[in-house]
């Protein structure tokens, strides 16, 4: 898997380079806002829940996920239903750019733009970096704010 987002990354910096300095940055500044957040990181529970729910193959992939790509493509294909291939850099590149909106030239770009956030932000951060600026519903941005709103304790 790790072979695939290797060459997937080298096509990204060559197609994508300018999109890629821009987004690079402003990932720079939020991974920094995070690593220096006066508030506690998300705990260790929670970003587990995250990797087990979201990205079960987190640990062994590059950014993309072959086997969920092909899942949601043979269950978009055959079934007909909408289903869901994103990984954790997906959706840190979809809150970080701003882009949300449901085409393949989207998705297409978010694949290969993850491959690049895996090489940039350490693996181990990721899930705690999601979790601080991820959309979690209405008036839910960050996991700090869920909590708040669902009335839990984020130390829980």
């Amino acid at each position: 898997m790790r072979a695939l987002a290797k060459m997937v990354s080298l096509l990204a910096l060559l197609l994508l380079r300018r999109e890629w300095l821009g987004l690079r940055r402003n990932l720079g500044e939020v991974y920094r806002a995070h690593l220096n957040a006066s508030g506690r990181q998300p705990t260790t529970l929670a970003q587990q829940l995250l990797v087990s729910g979201e990205d079960h193959r987190f640990f062994r992939h590059g950014g993309i996920d072959p086997t969920a790509i092909c899942r949601a493509m043979w269950r978009g294909i055959v079934l007909g239903r909408r289903e869901g291939a994103s990984t954790i850099e997906m959706q840190v590149i979809r809150v970080v750019s701003g882009r949300f909106e449901r085409t393949l030239r989207r998705k297409a770009r978010e694949l290969a733009l993850a491959t690049l956030v895996a090489r940039e932000i350490p693996k181990e951060d990721l899930p705690g970096l999601y979790l601080r600026i991820g959309y979690f519903g209405w008036q839910m941005n960050g996991f700090g704010a869920a909590c708040r709103r669902l009335g839990l304790s984020p130390e829980a």
